[in-house]
């Protein structure tokens, strides 16, 4: 369990001066290696049992790795418990977002969250939630990790992961495209043309080493000292003199005032080659031994990239070089010394986290549209499920798991205690691994670890169940333990590995959320056969050397099984048309019911809804907000609302700020709910704003002759529009012109521009600019945001509210301030003070802002607001379904090839197809059972993730059930070839002790959590027990009368 990956990983998490030195972590790891094993040859040799030295061993070592790892190690949490980190990023509409004509060509927040899931969760395991927020945005929901993590999956986000190779260009072979540079001038355009208007040219930045040297400053990747560069903050061409010793050119720039630069890439559109030509990315050394990318090309890159480099192969003793560039940043630039067929490194004096970050963006593929460089939104939410819920969970699963250890040690006596310890041992394992391999604690992987405890109990219980029969068989005790064992084995494995053949399909095409709850059950599985087998063994077989092995067992269930019947066996499969009967009428009133119900049967997880993010006046605990909020959103008792409340933690506004997420459709609607809540609500309200309306700019930011710098951002806003190359009826001295007026302009100023009309095809109108600041009531300015879609939406309504005739045209906002410089016209981005203007009269101007200014002081600060997708978007959907369908065949395909016979594995699955709709539709039919059921605490349920892991948990349950009285029936029916009704009956009742006391041991858990886990996990503890007691129902009255019916078909069709 301890290996040197274990190590580093201890010692990583491990707190600084918690153990003294990591040289005490490191003994105490080597000591959890050896010392079990040699007290383990000891205490063999103390009890006289030499051959079972290594078996001893092997079992402290388990015992003291799981310790160890608990210890020292940091289990991590899942949104759902333990909260994270919010992240909303903005689609860049400058950067390969979609600035098309055609809106049809523009990529969504919804086609991004595939693609933003393959590189920030590859492996699907690490619980991080990725949904579209609104059309141009994406909400990031990151576990509770450390701010290292959050920054690496910023990293992942804000590299788009555009790769291009191209030539750096030189004065010997691209004289023209230089001379094109050279006559230009200062310039911040990114790319090149030729009079013809086709890219020649592209500079890119020449990326810097992360480590810092030569007193403090950072080297540059690749030297470019003798190439085409120019100043990145001013697009001045630079030709640096007198470079002298190492990192001479890094010197000259940090003398020079200058932070970067771009390095000029000759582009040609025939040998164009890109990161979508890679075919192989893996992690590699240089010549040096230094971390680097090996790539290999896909057929058609191969073929381009051999053309591209024997074009520019050595000339004599001229060389060029092979610029490989991500995101416009120089990577790498090695020389060409011979044509290559598609084979290649990306050397730059990478460290090894750097490749490995490089290898997974490049695997992972570019995104199909760029992210904004930061996020717009970065907040600290609690747990998504509530403390209260978390609270009441814990403490009914504390509670069952106490019961059930304390009804088996009682049942079972000294073998029961021996089963305490195997399941404690068995959690503590899986605990253990899943700090090892950073798997987050969810409510998925609780589920997880519920069918662990019940399988961990079944199995220990049908050792005991084998003991006891070769006890009545007069069997002794050393023999009853070796054969109790030895033929509850068999059934044992054949139950475990059918759920483990079903775990690992669903980890390997399942969704982000089903893969959490796989990884708990393979965990489960694994350790539950290890201890129930192996440790179980060692401890009865020591026992029983020392005659302290008392094998008395209560059975109080064959006693109530005899006072029923006389001691016969009972007549199951006589029951059966009855119990057919039942099963078809809850079947198709179900299946009814799911009709009915429809999409309303999914909540937010699958169907989407809405959001917004409030702000409270004073400091309020989430359970009284929740009320309000329940109060205020229910208002129909026909029609429930689901929502799920979070804590936002904002600097300076702890318990203040909160996060709803309902199925609501329509934010405006929700937004009123909301605010008529709390407007009634006694002791809280909502913070408002206080708006400011000034005459200018607020605090304009320095010219551009000030700082000798070009900027894209600061220039005056004009109503012209930018001229543009295809406008052929410019003159060539308009053309220049308008083209540096172009370079200069803002990305906010270029959306302020597209928004309007152009000026010169309009008549001339009055207009009235003012600048308005946002506050909250009682606070300081700039507290409160308001983005352009909102702002817009409030002038508009001013105005009608005043009768002033104000259409949207006639209206620009622009936003003020850090940060406007990335906003678009399109941008969701907040800010706290806008300059608008309005084509108005200034008197009729005034009397719609000073309408603006009661709207919006009148109204709550909606710290964000969207609609949101679902968490599971179509094609996981699909996926999800795949999962299933695929491992029912392997469920069929094993159960064929253990029992021979295809009727067994058919059998199965119709009890499994059985289960689930059942359990869907008490979900549906809860609809109209609420009303009438309440006193069973019995809701509104709806299908959510966490009813998913649920159906998953009832599969793996009814699985293992059903599988061990197939077992018993193929051990009854011997050789025969024949099937009989006799033969699954006596099955039936050998193995009904183990069935009940199982479900029994399980429902204790699931009722637990059902009445006391908390609303937040009730509908999840519903579909838990309503699977359990189905479960039992079907192994019993469905799977082995359908198994006697399959059989028999097939004997008799030969006959026929």
């Amino acid at each position: 369990m301890l290996d040197l990956n274990v190590i580093e990983t201890l010692l990583a998490q491990a707190e600084p001066g918690k153990l003294g030195t990591q040289i005490g972590i490191i003994a105490i790891m080597l000591a959890v290696l050896i010392v079990p094993f040699l007290v383990g040859a000891f205490l063999a040799k103390s009890f006289r049992m030499p051959n079972y030295g290594t078996r001893i061993g092997v079992v402290l070592f388990a015992m003291t790795a799981a310790a160890a790892t608990i210890t020292f190690g940091q289990l991590k949490y899942g949104v759902d418990l333990k909260g994270g980190t919010i992240l909303v990023y903005e689609i860049d509409p400058t950067a390969g977002g979609g600035e098309s004509e055609d809106p049809s060509s523009r990529v969504t927040a919804e086609e991004l969250v595939g693609a933003l899931t393959e590189r920030i969760n590859p492996s699907g395991t690490q619980e991080i939630v990725i949904r579209p927020y609104g059309d141009r945005q994406i909400e990031i929901i990151v576990p509770n990790v450390e701010e290292s993590g959050v920054n690496e999956i910023k990293d992942k986000v804000q590299t788009a992961g555009m790769l291009r190779f191209a030539i750096v260009a030189n004065e010997r072979d691209h004289l023209g495209l230089i001379e094109t540079v050279r006559a230009t001038g200062p310039t911040l355009d990114d790319v090149v043309k030729d009079d013809a208007g086709e890219v020649i040219g592209r500079w890119v930045k020449v990326d810097r080493e992360n480590e810092e040297v030569l007193g403090g400053l950072r080297p540059l990747r690749v030297d470019v000292s003798g190439d085409i560069i120019r100043d990145s903050r001013t697009g001045t061409l630079l030709s640096p003199q007198g470079l002298q010793g190492e990192n001479g050119l890094v010197k000259w720039l940090s003398a020079n005032g200058i932070e970067d630069i771009d390095v000029l890439m000759r582009i040609e559109k025939e040998f164009d080659i890109t990161g979508e030509d890679l075919a192989i990315v893996a992690s590699d050394h240089d010549g040096q031994g230094n971390p680097a990318v090996r790539f290999t090309l896909n057929a058609a890159g191969k073929q381009r990239f051999y053309v591209l480099t024997l074009n520019n192969a050595p000339d004599g003793s001229f060389l060029r070089r092979l610029g490989i560039v991500l995101d416009d940043k120089l990577l790498s630039a090695p020389v060409i010394r011979s044509p290559i067929n598609g084979d290649g490194q990306i050397t730059g004096n990478f460290s090894r986290a750097e490749v490995e970050f490089l290898v997974g963006i490049l695997r992972a593929g570019r995104l199909p549209a760029a992210l904004s460089k930061q996020p717009i939104s970065e907040n600290q939410i609690g747990s998504t499920l509530g403390d209260d819920t978390i609270d009441k969970g814990v403490m009914s699963i504390g509670t069952a798991f106490v019961l059930v250890l304390a009804f088996i040690a009682i049942y079972y006596r000294f073998s029961g205690l021996v089963a305490c310890v195997a399941l404690l041992l068995n959690l503590a394992m899986i605990l253990a691994m899943m700090i090892l391999i950073n798997q987050p604690a969810t409510l998925p992987g609780l589920a997880g670890l519920v069918l662990t405890v019940g399988m961990s109990v079944d199995a220990n219980v049908l050792i005991f169940e084998r003991i006891r029969e070769e006890l009545k068989r007069g069997a002794a005790p050393r023999m009853a333990i070796r054969n109790g064992f030895g033929r509850a084995t068999t059934t044992i494995v054949d139950a475990n590995l059918t759920t483990l053949i079903t775990a690992i399909v669903l980890y390997a095409i399942g969704t982000d959320q089903i893969r959490g709850f796989a990884v708990a059950l393979i965990l489960g599985i694994l350790f539950s056969m290890f201890t129930a087998i192996y440790v179980s063994r060692t401890f009865f077989d020591i026992a029983e050397r020392w005659g302290k092995a008392n094998l008395t067992m209560s059975d109080f269930i064959t006693s109530i099984r005899g006072a029923l019947t006389g001691n016969d066996d009972f007549d199951f499969i006589g029951k059966r048309a009855p119990a057919f009967v039942l099963s078809g009428i809850l079947l198709i009133a179900g299946i009814i019911a799911l009709a009915y119900r429809g999409s309303s049967i999914f909540d937010i997880d699958f169907a989407g809804g809405t959001s917004v993010t409030f702000w409270l006046q004073e400091e309020a605990e989430a359970d009284d907000v929740r009320k309000i909020v329940e109060a205020s959103l229910n208002t129909d008792p026909e029609s429930k609302v689901q929502f799920s409340l979070n804590r936002v933690d904002m600097a300076g506004m702890k318990n203040r700020v909160f996060a709803i997420y309902t199925s609501v459709e329509d934010v405006d609607d929700l937004k009123h709910r909301i605010r008529d809540g709390f407007e009634s609500a006694e002791g809280l309200g909502l913070v408002t704003f206080e708006t400011a309306i000034t005459e200018g700019d607020a605090e304009p930011a320095p010219a551009a002759e000030q700082t000798g710098q070009i900027r894209r951002n600061q220039q005056p806003l004009i109503r012209t529009v930018a001229y543009r190359p295809q406008d052929e009826a410019e003159t060539k001295e308009d053309a220049a012109a308008a083209t540096d007026n172009e370079a200069a302009e803002t990305p906010a100023e270029k959306s302020e521009q597209t928004s309007i009309s152009a000026a010169e095809d309009r008549p001339k109108v009055e207009s009235t600019s003012r600048t308005i600041s946002l506050g909250v009531a009682g606070g300081d300015q700039n507290d409160a945001k308001i983005n352009h879609d909102a702002l817009v939406a409030a002038v508009i309504k001013a105005a009608a509210a005043t009768e002033v005739p104000l259409q949207e045209e006639g209206i620009r906002v622009v936003p003020q301030g850090s940060g406007s410089e990335d906003w678009t016209n399109e941008s969701k981005m907040g800010f706290a003070q806008w300059k608008i203007d309005l084509d108005l009269p200034e008197a009729q101007s005034l009397t719609v802002l000073n309408g603006l200014k009661s709207e919006l002081d009148a109204g709550p600060v909606w710290l964000s607001s969207s609609k949101v997708g679902s968490r599971v978007a179509g094609d996981m959907t699909r996926r999800a379904i795949a999962a299933m369908l695929a491992s029912l065949v392997f469920i069929v395909g094993y159960i064929w090839f253990r029992f021979q016979r295809v009727a067994f594995g058919l059998a199965a699955v119709v009890a499994l197809v059985h289960d689930v709709l059942i359990t869907l539709g008490a979900i549906a039919v809860s609809f109209w059972a609420a009303r009438y059921l309440g006193f069973l605490l019995v809701d509104e349920f709806r299908i959510s993730l966490a009813v998913v892991a649920a159906l998953l948990t009832i599969i793996g349950y009814s699985l293992n059930d059903t599988i061990v009285v197939f077992d018993r029936i193929r051990e009854v029916r011997g050789k025969s070839p024949k099937l009989t009704a006799d033969m699954v009956n006596t099955s039936i009742n050998q193995t009904l002790s183990r069935t009940l006391l199982t479900s029994l041991t399980t429902l204790i858990v699931v009722v637990l959590l059902y009445a006391f886990g908390g609303e937040g996990i009730h509908s999840f503890a519903f579909a838990l027990t309503i699977g359990v007691i189905v479960g039992t129902y079907s192994s019993i009255f469905i799977a082995s009368p359908t198994l006697l019916w399959l059989f028999n078909r097939t004997e008799a069709a030969p006959t026929r």
